[in-house]
């Protein structure tokens, strides 16, 4: 089971000090799924839906220091690398565990939701139920070893604390936290 604590005004402030209040509209935010040593969110968790329509992602990578990471890492190509990374390094394994992943990402997208608001959509909207029933990391539906875009690889692994590609992950990314507690300092 994913651990989390809840976000509070404390977390609202860091993330406006960090500059990302107004990339995330807060009433989707259920939870920090991650946070550094140092108190602040590395990680939001997310709900499925966004104004009644459906969200892909459950995971939001926060941490100013991973969110830079995240980006050289794709300047660098390495959406290619890590999908490379998946279905090279591991033939066939590679394929069932990025399914594993994603089957694991869209239970979790409907575990978090009310079962009142499922009864409706099982009822009343099928399609969006479908949607959020099938989506994996970042709302793929495929569940193929596509990567989406790092930023959410990293979001999900640290959220799930499991990833297909974490190796990679490992080698690329280096150190996790900061480690000068910028993103706490108030």
């Amino acid at each position: 089971m994913i651990k989390t604590s809840p976000f509070s005004p404390k977390d609202l402030e860091s993330l406006c000090r960090m500059g990302l209040s107004g990339r995330l509209s807060t009433e989707i935010i259920l939870a920090v799924a991650r946070r550094c040593s140092y108190g602040a969110p590395q990680v939001l968790m997310c709900a499925p839906e966004k104004r009644a329509r459906p969200f892909p992602t459950t995971f939001w990578l926060v941490c100013p220091h991973l969110t830079r990471k995240a980006g050289a890492l794709e300047s660098e190509n390495g959406v290619a690398s890590m999908e490379s990374e998946i279905t090279v390094s591991k033939p066939g394994a590679g394929i069932s565990e990025q399914k594993r992943y994603n089957l694991r990402h869209a239970a979790l997208r409907l575990a978090l939701m009310p079962e009142t608001r499922k009864n409706f959509l099982l009822r009343y909207r099928r399609r969006r139920y479908d949607a959020i029933r099938r989506g994996g990391a970042g709302g793929t539906a495929d569940y193929s070893c596509r990567v989406k875009c790092i930023h959410l690889q990293l979001a999900s692994y640290l959220g799930m604390g499991y990833h297909p590609a974490y190796d990679w992950m490992k080698r690329r990314v280096g150190a996790w936290e900061c480690g000068d507690g910028i993103c706490a300092a108030g």
